[in-house]
């Protein structure tokens, strides 16, 4: 099932993000014969060509950090960097570490996300309601 759509927009000088995983391990996931397989994915498709080493960064992963028992990478510890391409997709497990690069360039680096999980995933990262549904039931409180 479709979790969430949206895009994120790294304008001139934001910086680096910090190493996150957008899925976490599922109970049920563990407890399944297959504890590596996928139960959240989440694609990238950027909409300017961010190629690596380039200016406007891009996205930076840890192959291998969805896995039970990855072991914690240390803060010199560099992930692989791939070419990030307008017209072309990134997909990968949502439990994996990765982070926006720092963007040194003039422009903004658009890129719009999907995530797909298994029926039965609990999502923590995206609440029922929105924010700005949150702000219209705040507003109507005052």
């Amino acid at each position: 099932r479709l979790l969430a759509t949206g895009d994120v927009v790294s304008f001139p000088g934001a910086p680096m993000q910090e190493r996150h995983r957008d899925g976490r391990r599922s109970e049920r996931a563990a407890e399944a014969a297959a504890p590596s397989a996928p139960h959240c994915l989440t694609v990238f498709a950027p909409l300017v060509d961010a190629p690596r080493g380039g200016a406007l960064g891009g996205a930076e992963f840890w192959p291998g950090s969805h896995r039970p028992g990855y072991e914690e990478p240390g803060e010199m510890d560099e992930g692989f960097t791939p070419d990030f391409m307008t017209g072309s997709a990134l997909l990968f497990d949502s439990r994996l570490l990765h982070r926006g690069l720092q963007n040194r360039g003039t422009e903004r680096r658009p890129i719009l996300y999907a995530i797909w999980a298994q029926p039965w995933y609990e999502d923590f990262n995206f609440p029922e309601a929105s924010l700005l549904d949150r702000g219209t039931e705040i507003a109507k409180r005052r």
